[in-house]
């Protein structure tokens, strides 16, 4: 199998792809239109960036004139909500949001899944493993936050103890974390010592 990637390749490797580097596009329609229309061949294309809303987010509009059939674009997690998933022929495209985090999880979420799928696993979903929350979250409900923690064992339960910043922009945390824990979209708090679920992060070395 053989994925395009913008960026670093290794989750594409870990997740038994094959990565070809395109390079990066500049920030105009025809730009972007002209990159994507060079991935002519390839089972899964990669983006990152561009899929927003924004003056400078046309990858939406270049999959479109390309003739790519959208399935679906956005979904109700944070971060990364702005995700958006094409198909033309035998290709798959996959538009990440730009901010490094939020790159991270739709990949581990998303991308690592259908990445599996194509090459013939059964089981592709992240696994998820029961935790404890040490300490407090709160939100506003709607979205499923996937918070970036530390997870240790204390007395035979693994412990999960969210990082400091959860900005979809910070890299610190998302290298220090080991899991994410899932904040359920319809749920506003969590309480110290709450019962929560653990994603394990395929990027931890």
């Amino acid at each position: 199998m053989r994925a395009t990637a913008r960026e670093d390749c290794e989750p594409v490797r870990r997740a038994g792809g094959v990565p070809t580097l395109l390079g990066i596009a500049r920030d105009t329609r025809e730009a972007v239109q002209e990159a994507l229309a060079r991935t002519e061949g390839f089972d899964v294309v990669l983006t990152s960036a561009g899929v927003s809303v924004g003056d400078h987010d046309f990858v939406k509009d270049a999959l479109e004139a390309l003739g790519v059939e959208q399935r679906f674009w956005r979904v109700a997690i944070k971060p990364g909500k702005p995700l958006v998933v094409g198909q033309r022929g035998a290709t798959l495209f996959m538009g990440l949001p730009g901010n490094p985090t939020s790159s991270l999880v739709t990949f581990e979420l998303f991308v690592r899944p259908a990445l599996r799928r194509l090459l013939g696993h059964a089981d592709v979903e992240p696994p998820r493993v029961a935790g404890r929350l040490e300490g407090k979250l709160s939100k506003a409900p709607g979205l499923a936050h996937f918070v970036r923690v530390t997870a240790t064992w204390r007395a035979g339960e693994l412990w999960a103890k969210p990082l400091g910043t959860q900005t979809s922009g910070a890299l610190r945390s998302a290298a220090a974390a080991t899991h994410l824990l899932h904040f359920p979209r319809d749920t506003s708090s969590l309480t110290d010592g709450s019962h929560v679920e653990l994603v394990p992060l395929s990027w931890v070395a």
